[in-house]
């Protein structure tokens, strides 16, 4: 794999690299361009790869689950698919502000000194592309819903009374995990930080478990455009 992440930051991430506002599923012509030579690569090269993407970033899991990413530039506003050329305007891309994927880095390096990284998916610049584009690597992880999760009655219990007390984006059942993982104290713990950092966008596609199973944050950027 250490062969196909040296071919792909050869390859040159082009400009207005992002997704059409309307929908977050579509690629920018140009991001469509790069992933047909990253999936041409993958065929020449022999290599499974999955890819995925939200509005912010652009992944690639490798099939030893190596995880990719890089950051989106921006968005096209408008409608791709729609019939009325005003409503879907290719010369019109907006910026992103920051770097989401840079973001992320930053505030894991935060979560290390405040001693809750476990609960966070490492991520790390590991280079950048042909063209200077920076290139990141994270620890794999899954979506809260790509298994189920059984826990114990009590620590549900204690879940739901520590929701009472205050507003956690996480579902519950993923909290009585957290407890049972690395106990309830870590659980404000964790909101503190997530406060401290201002860190929102959490949703069922931002959180999960790593590949052992625990419970872990992989998409902490807090896309805030």
């Amino acid at each position: 794999m250490k062969d196909f992440i040296a071919e792909l930051m050869k390859l040159r991430v082009p400009e207005e690299f992002g997704v059409y506002e309307c929908d977050c599923d579509t690629l920018s012509p140009n991001a469509q361009k790069f992933q047909d030579e990253v999936l041409d690569l993958a065929r020449k090269m022999n290599i499974r790869v999955q890819i995925a993407y939200g509005v912010s970033q652009y992944v690639i899991i490798l099939s030893d689950k190596t995880v990719i990413k890089t950051p989106f530039q921006g968005f096209y506003y408008g409608d791709p698919y729609a019939e009325d050329e005003t409503e879907c305007n290719d010369d019109y891309f907006e910026s992103f502000d920051n770097n989401y994927s840079e973001v992320a880095v930053e505030v894991y390096q935060d979560a290390i000194l405040k001693g809750i990284e476990e609960m966070f998916s490492k991520i790390e610049r590991i280079g950048f592309s042909s063209n200077g584009y920076p290139i990141y690597k994270q620890d794999y992880a899954e979506s809260l819903f790509s298994k189920e999760i059984k826990v114990k009655e009590d620590s549900l219990t204690r879940a739901k009374e520590i929701e009472d007390d205050r507003y956690l984006p996480f579902d519950t059942r993923w909290l009585a995990l957290v407890i049972e993982k690395y106990g309830e104290e870590e659980i404000n713990k964790l909101m503190d930080f997530i406060e401290e950092e201002q860190i929102g966008d959490f949703h069922s596609g931002n959180y999960g478990f790593d590949a052992e199973g625990a419970p872990i944050i992989f998409d902490y950027s807090d896309f805030n455009e």
